[in-house]
């Protein structure tokens, strides 16, 4: 019994850390991604979620293609590298 405990708290744990990760504003979401690649979003959508990667490191230790993406848009003055 004492297995099934510690997993419902670790449950409970990773709600929390979700909760607290969804609502900051420079969070990049599954979701995000997902849209990203599937071509959902707009070009404000695409430039903003990649100042967020940029922001984070986000951008220099995802697959290689989002590195060369951000380099793109901060070459072309729509993202700021800080």
């Amino acid at each position: 019994m004492m297995g099934d405990e510690q997993v419902i708290a670790g449950d409970a744990a990773w709600e929390e850390h979700e909760t607290q990760e969804s609502t900051r504003s420079d969070h990049v979401s599954v979701e995000d991604i997902i849209r990203y690649e599937n071509g959902e979003m707009t070009q404000d959508e695409i430039i903003a979620m990649f100042q967020k990667l940029v922001n984070s490191g986000l951008a220099w230790k995802l697959q290689g293609h989002y590195g060369r993406a951000a380099m793109d848009l901060i070459l072309s003055g729509d993202v700021v590298q800080r």
